[in-house]
C-alpha cells in the first residue's frame, strides 16, 4: 500500500475517532473514559470494501458487549477451530478490496481527460498566478500571454517563453509548464 493511501486512511480514522470522542464525552477532560467505546465501535463496524468488521477478520468472531475483560473470554470460547474458515474469510475480503480498488480506478479515469499536445512554435497562454499581497485575485485575468512553446520535454512538459519582440515583463520569461496550466492562444 502506498504511503499516500496509508496516510489518507489514517487521517480518515483519526477524524472519525475525534468526532466520536467529542460526541460521547460529557466533560472535556474526561475523553479517555470513552476511548474504549470508540475503539469497540470501530473494530466492530463492517467496512464497505471488505464486507467484514476488523475484529471478524482478525479474530474470527463478532464481538459482543462492552470492551472489558469479557472480550478475552469471548475470544477464547468463540474462536473458530478451523483455520481454513479464517483463510476463506480473509481471501473473500481481499477479493472485495481488489474489486473496490478496480472500481475506484475506473471512476478516477472517467473524470480524467487526455492532456492537450502542443508543438514547438505553438502560441499558448498560461495560468495567471499572482501572489501580490493586497491584490484582489477575483479581478485578475485567469490566463496571461501569449507565449511560445520553445521546446517539448518528456512527461507532457514544455519550455514556454516570451515571443520574440512581444515581451510582457521587464525580465524575459521562460519556464517549464504542464498542459494543465496552458491553453492555446486564439488570435482574433
Amino acid at each position: 500500500m502506498s504511503n499516500l493511501v496509508h496516510g489518507a486512511r489514517c487521517n480518515r480514522i483519526s477524524s472519525v475517532v475525534k468526532r466520536t470522542i467529542a460526541k460521547l464525552t460529557e466533560l472535556a477532560g474526561r475523553w479517555d473514559r470513552v476511548l474504549q467505546k470508540v475503539e469497540f465501535a470501530i473494530n466492530n463496524t463492517i467496512h464497505s470494501s471488505t464486507g467484514q468488521s476488523p475484529s471478524m477478520l482478525l479474530f474470527g468472531v463478532h464481538q459482543v458487549g462492552e470492551i472489558n475483560d469479557e472480550v478475552r473470554r469471548i475470544l477464547e470460547n468463540s474462536m473458530t477451530d478451523n483455520p481454513r474458515e479464517m483463510e476463506e474469510l480473509r481471501a473473500k475480503a481481499a477479493e472485495r478490496i481488489i474489486r473496490s480498488q478496480e472500481s475506484n480506478v475506473i471512476q478516477y479515469n472517467a473524470k480524467r481527460k487526455e492532456p492537450t499536445i502542443y508543438k514547438e512554435g505553438d502560441y499558448v497562454m498560461i495560468t495567471n498566478v499572482d501572489v501580490t499581497v493586497g491584490q484582489n485575485k477575483k479581478l485578475i485575468p485567469k490566463f496571461r500571454g501569449p507565449y511560445v512553446v520553445k521546446k517539448v520535454l518528456d512527461r507532457d512538459r514544455y519550455i514556454v517563453g516570451d515571443i520574440e519582440g512581444f515581451q510582457l515583463t521587464q525580465r524575459p520569461y521562460e519556464g517549464i509548464v504542464g498542459p494543465d496550466r496552458m491553453r492555446m492562444w486564439i488570435r482574433v
